[in-house]
């Protein structure tokens, strides 16, 4: 499905599995609850989704376990409640997304714009925010020990009851930041 045009379709339960999906179109798609994590070639790879575009969809509940989506868009996406272990959104945009609850344990997201994103409740142990930008981002209540953020823009974000144990803002902007 590599280059598709998958535009408002609805793939709710879908099983993507190791598929091959890169720089396919799912704007305004509904995906929820589909899995794009590791199968069963044992390789713990999940989907290859890079340069992926997700404008205005749905992927609430979704597994993304193990896969790539560098250089994708995902900005004004719901991604509630998505179990994302160790995926990689490096370079990938999430303007004004929805990520609340999500589990982003030891995720990808170097280079990646989180602006306006909505992270409340989020377990983001681990992960990887090295030069991204955070403006004016919700991640109210997160568990994000361990997390970095280094050289981070970090700007206007709330981090109100968030547990950031032994997190690192080495260099990272935190200018009207809440903690």
């Amino acid at each position: 499905m590599e280059g598709a045009i998958l535009d408002n379709s609805s793939f709710i339960g879908t099983d993507f599995r190791d598929a091959d999906l890169s720089n396919a179109s799912y704007r305004v798609a509904n995906l929820s609850g589909a899995n794009f994590g590791d199968g069963a070639d044992g390789d713990a790879l999940g989907a290859q989704m890079d340069g992926g575009t997700f404008v205005d969809s749905t992927l609430a509940g979704a597994v993304l376990t193990d896969a790539f989506l560098f250089n994708s868009d995902l900005s004004k996406t719901d991604l509630t409640g998505v179990q994302a272990e160790r995926a990689d959104f490096q370079n990938s945009s999430f303007i004004d997304s929805v990520l609340e609850g999500a589990n982003l344990v030891f995720a990808q997201f170097d280079n990646a714009d989180l602006s306006k994103t909505e992270f409340d409740g989020a377990d983001l142990t681990g992960a990887d925010f090295s030069n991204a930008v955070f403006a004016d981002a919700g991640l109210t209540g997160t568990v994000a020990d361990l997390t970095t953020f280094a050289n981070a823009n970090v700007t206007n974000a709330d981090f109100s009851f968030a547990t950031l144990d032994g997190a690192d803002f080495s260099g990272a902007n935190l200018t009207g930041t809440l903690f």
